[in-house]
């Protein structure tokens, strides 16, 4: 076969180099001799020879031959979330141009998600939508590191990390980090201005965008909020219907449970699949252990298993009802002058048998929805723990406590609040962990909550 090299994942030994080269199908083969990118090879049983350098233009047409159509995202039948996907299509293919062509030319890729049943649903789609790629190539295996996330912003040792990966690789193509259900956050704007020049980006988030986001340096940004929606558009289902257009594959399954896991006003409370779905991905999710790394392959075992499935199910359920119910019977309780009842949890005194799961900022949307079912619509909580402070609030109640303006004038008349991010009605607040309950105390003052 004729090909040309599009890539080479670097061994200690030379001999031992994989080379991505492509021609009449992609490859990936090691060598007789030491191969560069843009070589010209013929490559007959074992053997390679090499013919010069190719073209651009020879690079473009066999990457051309390769390249599958893209496909359109599924309907889900929901008119509020469908009209806002038909509008992000054109992003979404270009995107997808990008992440495909990576991948035939073994470019690195790194794909970080956050650590919850949003973020992981749309993990677990992509990574079926690129196996099938893989496997309609032909290849063995992509040259994909997949990163299981537990803070909501891309950091500069998140950028270190994978900076280090792609030095195993040199490529046509630059190296790409795809991230899903991070926060549009000031903590990601070293990483990205770092990662800028070196790599392409293709970062899809739901969560509201600040002025000065430096999204422009992203290239690939794509936020509901741009195309006329809003964080209740989760992540997961954006990313769902990225792999969709990749793969031509349906994952209306994880796109519903995304719903559910991310307190979306979109989400079924009669869907009983999704909502399984949902506890199980929290569950899977919710590794103590900052080096464990849950894959979506590993996800994957779990749920399409149903005997599994059912088990983990039923043991992730009880442990969250237990919580919830404790969580019931100890928060405190106040109450705003326009009658939003408040519900003040500190989360250490929530006894769990399984130290990993529920984790706090899933668990406080889980108490919220308990605390509703209660006493109404008309209801927050704050669930604090160390640094953070986890906020909820039904959606009736976010104007009348206006949060987020209070919470600016609080940050800067004290130094104990650090930032502070996430939907109008679901957002954590990083704090001093020494000043928690002091914080809670003025938020309180602010809101007039007695």
């Amino acid at each position: 076969m004729r090909g040309i090299v599009t890539s080479v994942k670097l061994a200690q030994n030379p001999s031992e180099n994989t080379y991505f080269i492509i021609g009449e199908r992609a490859i990936a083969t090691k060598s007789n001799l030491v191969l560069e990118p843009m070589d010209s090879v013929e490559i007959d049983g074992g053997k390679v020879e090499i013919f010069g350098k190719a073209g651009s233009a020879e690079y473009k047409n066999a990457l051309r031959h390769l390249t599958t159509k893209k496909n359109k995202p599924n309907k889900s039948g929901i008119g509020g979330l469908d009209s806002i996907t038909d509008k992000m299509v054109p992003a979404l293919d270009n995107a997808a141009d990008l992440v495909v062509r990576s991948c035939i030319s073994g470019a690195p890729v790194v794909v970080r998600f956050h650590n919850d049943c949003d973020g992981s649903s749309g993990a677990v789609a992509l990574y079926d939508a690129l196996e099938g790629l893989r496997t309609g190539l032909g290849l063995e295996g992509l040259n994909i590191a997949w990163r299981m996330n537990k803070s909501i912003a891309y950091t500069a040792e998140s950028f270190h990390s994978d900076s280090s990966f792609f030095n195993s690789s040199v490529s046509i193509e630059k190296p790409v980090v795809i991230v899903i259900d991070f926060g549009t956050s000031q903590e990601s704007e070293e990483a990205i201005g770092l990662g800028a020049e070196r790599n392409d980006f293709v970062w899809l988030d739901h969560h509201p965008i600040y002025r000065e986001f430096p999204k422009k340096l992203l290239g690939n940004y794509i936020n509901p909020w741009d195309f006329g929606g809003d964080s209740d558009y989760t992540a997961g289902f954006l990313s769902c219907n990225f792999a969709e257009i990749i793969s031509g594959m349906d994952f209306g399954a994880l796109k519903r449970a995304s719903l559910i896991g991310d307190y979306s006003k979109y989400a079924s409370k009669r869907d009983e699949s999704a909502h399984r779905l949902a506890i199980v991905l929290d569950y899977l999710t919710s590794k103590k252990s900052y080096e464990a790394n849950v894959t979506p392959k590993q996800i994957k075992s779990v749920i399409e298993d149903a005997e599994g499935l059912a088990e983990t199910f039923a043991h992730a359920n009880s442990l969250l009802n237990d919580a919830i119910e404790q969580g019931v019977s100890k928060a405190k309780k106040y109450t705003t002058k326009d009658g939003v009842k408040i519900f003040v949890l500190k989360f250490a005194s929530v006894t769990r048998e399984n130290e990993d799961y529920p984790m706090m900022g899933r668990y406080s949307s889980w108490l919220q929805s308990r605390m509703e079912g209660i006493e109404g619509s008309d209801v927050a909580t704050f669930v604090y723990h160390g640094s953070y402070i986890s906020v909820r609030a039904h959606r009736d109640v976010v104007g009348k406590l206006d949060l987020g303006k209070k919470l600016e004038r609080l940050k800067n008349a004290t130094e104990y609040i650090h930032s502070y991010g996430g939907h109008e009605a679901a957002f954590s607040i990083k704090v001093d962990k020494e000043r928690q309950e002091h914080i809670i105390a003025l938020i309180l003052n602010e809101i007039g909550a007695a």
